[in-house]
């Protein structure tokens, strides 16, 4: 348990939330009952990330104000990214470009809002089971995730993939 604590201590979450969305426009802010409370998949996220870390240890980086302004109200580090960066750049680009802002030794990316699958309970379980050679590099992410959400009458898909293709119709996991 106190190894878990050391790391969490040491590591910068990364929570990357652009703006623009091709399949499901505002995806970020768009308002989820979760335990009948209305939040968005931010917000949640957000959430989710506290029960971990503390507000200095979470990276919120996005190309918008408002979602910065959300950020703000947890009182949490904030980036404005390049539009430049986010629209051409790869995402790959856009990691490297914020993970050098950490003042971390570790650098963790929390796959954003629109996996809101990836809670604190499975954040933990990669920690601890992370390989001590594995933490040379610094740089880690949570992101092996399989499921679905469901919104708006309609379900999501969070399958790794080519921008989640095929989730618009599927009928039912």
């Amino acid at each position: 348990m106190e190894e878990i604590l050391d790391l969490i201590n040491r590591t910068t979450v990364l929570l990357m939330a652009r703006e623009v969305s091709k399949r499901f426009k505002n995806k970020n802010i768009a308002e989820i009952v979760i335990r009948q409370e209305k939040k968005t998949l931010l917000n949640w996220k957000i959430e989710q990330l506290l029960e971990i870390f503390e507000p200095e240890r979470i990276l919120l980086s996005s190309d918008s104000t408002d979602y910065l302004d959300i950020g703000l109200d947890y009182k949490i580090s904030l980036h404005l990214r390049d539009k430049d960066l986010v629209e051409s750049g790869s995402f790959a680009d856009n990691l490297r470009a914020v993970a050098k802002l950490a003042k971390t030794e570790c650098v963790l990316y929390a796959n954003g809002p629109c996996n809101p699958l990836i809670g604190p309970r499975l954040i933990r379980e990669f920690l601890e089971n992370i390989e001590e050679h594995d933490l040379d590099n610094g740089t880690f992410a949570v992101e092996n995730i399989k499921g679905h959400l469901l919104y708006q009458d309609a379900w999501l898909n969070f399958e790794p993939g080519d921008n989640h293709l095929g989730s618009e119709s599927l009928k039912n996991p």
